[in-house]
């Protein structure tokens, strides 16, 4: 008589065998097969059971508790893998994964643009550039440069820092007097400027290469 696979079995025995599972072995058992999966649903007492395995435990996996996944620490924010939210919590099970959110839940963001969110000590954040999700910038506070900067323009990711970066080593150049006027000139013809006096008033960060291209695309001077 040849072996039997366990979807083969009575349907009784099934039950039986899989009543005996922890709830980390019936995730395991759910990734098995599509037969399986329709007959072992994830709630959140499974996914609570199964976060409190040996396994999860030393691999560092935490449930999210809208997506019904386990997954890495590093898809958490470090803020809700603390406290009430960390494991075996007061509120555990309101506990979401970064990725969740990122996405619209009755209609509104949790992680909202400009908001830095910390996995593993480093900062991220919801860029207030791009949108994106990412790693923030960071230039060490006491850097005079950084300070052109309003703490809006501090809250952007290191892909949309990198021009803004460039833009304030171009400042320090010689060449940047010369760049400077040649720049203030097509703002004087396009009458965004008229006296030499205001022209002079105009700041370098708004004469900068990046934000200097970004107010003529878009036809407007601030």
């Amino acid at each position: 008589m040849g072996q039997q696979s366990l979807d083969s079995i009575p349907g009784e025995i099934q039950n039986q065998i899989i009543s005996e599972l922890g709830g980390f072995e019936k995730l395991m058992l759910r990734a098995v097969s599509k037969y399986f999966r329709a007959i072992i649903p994830v709630t959140a007492e499974l996914l609570l059971e199964a976060e409190n395995s040996h396994f999860s435990i030393s691999k560092a996996l935490y449930g999210c508790y809208d997506c019904l996944r386990l997954r890495p620490a590093h898809t958490f924010s470090d803020n809700l893998r603390k406290k009430k939210r960390r494991r075996n919590g007061e509120a555990t099970t309101t506990r979401f994964c970064i990725e969740c959110g990122l996405s619209a839940k009755g209609g509104r963001m949790r992680y909202q643009q400009g908001q830095f969110i910390t996995v593993n000590g480093v900062r991220h954040v919801v860029c207030v550039q791009c949108n994106e999700y990412g790693r923030a910038a960071h230039q060490p506070i006491d850097d005079p440069l950084f300070k052109l900067y309003t703490a809006t323009w501090m809250k952007i990711c290191e892909a949309c820092w990198e021009p803004i970066q460039r833009d304030i080593e171009e400042m320090q150049e010689p060449e940047w007097q010369k760049t400077r006027e040649a720049r203030g000139a097509i703002l004087r013809d396009r009458g965004w400027v008229g006296t030499d006096d205001e022209l002079l008033s105009i700041s370098d960060s708004i004469l900068s290469e990046y934000r200097f291209n970004m107010n003529c695309i878009y036809g407007v001077y601030e």
